[in-house]
């Protein structure tokens, strides 16, 4: 074989990590995303023509799914397709190819919706929140087409083809776009509202990195009881604190009415 033939294979070979990450938290994070934009556009119809309370409310929650799937799609762009096109050789390049396609028409309509989105929040007015409601719809079916191919196809690419240092910075860009304050968790109890207890405490407590188990046990035995970091498998108090803290604010976020606040600015800041 010729060195131009060789190349040519050395390109088209698929080339495995063989440490098999586990995509776990992807799916997590995809449940989201699937259920909020589902029920959007039933959000806004629901809106009656005038109430810009109520529309500056509920559009301030788009905005954020919207920003938040922006940020998601955007960290796979720059961090999984290109490793990932380089490592599966020729036999899923059209696969790839198809996921970044698939984010385009996804990026088409959230650039839509953030055209529409401002004026709806200032007006209320009917036309807008109609327009609005069937792009979200069309954004919603893309996203579950896409979502759901990617789970089946991609993910288990992923296992094989990215390492755990990889997945670990993809991960990381995720978490960098969660905003801060009370938004946060709002976000945090959209991302946890469906998980398993398992999923809860693995999210909220990653794993430990190898050789860190041993390490975490040992300062357990040595801190006084009061100080003591929960056994691994358990969710401490502040855990569920934070658990029981994003689950009312996405309550009130989806509520009939705005809360009312005392003294602060209303909204999901």
């Amino acid at each position: 074989m010729d060195a131009n033939n060789k190349n040519a294979a050395d390109v088209t070979r698929p080339r495995p990590t063989g440490e098999h990450v586990d995509t776990w938290e992807m799916v997590v994070v995809h449940r989201m995303f699937r259920r909020e934009f589902r029920a959007m556009p039933g959000l806004l119809r629901a809106v009656v023509a005038g109430d810009t309370a109520r529309s500056e409310y509920v559009g301030e929650h788009i905005a954020l799914l919207a920003t938040a799937l922006h940020h998601h799609h955007s960290g796979e762009d720059e961090l999984l397709w290109p490793t990932l096109l380089g490592r599966v050789g020729s036999l899923n390049t059209d696969l790839v190819a198809r996921m970044e396609a698939q984010h385009e028409v996804v990026s088409v309509g959230l650039a839509t919706v953030d055209t529409l989105l401002p004026r709806w929040r200032s007006t209320a007015d009917a036309s807008t929140r109609d327009e609005l409601a069937t792009v979200l719809a069309e954004v919603s079916a893309a996203l579950d087409e896409h979502l759901d191919e990617e789970e089946k196809e991609v993910l288990p690419l992923v296992s094989s083809y990215i390492t755990q240092a990889e997945w670990t910075a993809i991960g990381e860009h995720g978490k960098s776009g969660l905003p801060k304050g009370r938004k946060g968790f709002v976000a945090l109890g959209m991302i946890l509202e469906d998980a398993t207890p398992d999923e809860r405490v693995r999210f909220l407590r990653p794993a430990p990195g190898p050789g860190q188990t041993d390490l975490q046990a040992d300062r357990r035995r040595h801190l006084p009881p009061r100080r003591r970091p929960p056994a691994r498998g358990g969710l401490s108090s502040r855990f569920r604190l934070t658990i029981r803290r994003a689950a009312a604010t996405l309550a009130a976020c989806r509520s009939a009415t705005p809360p009312r606040t005392t003294g602060r600015r209303s909204g999901l800041s």
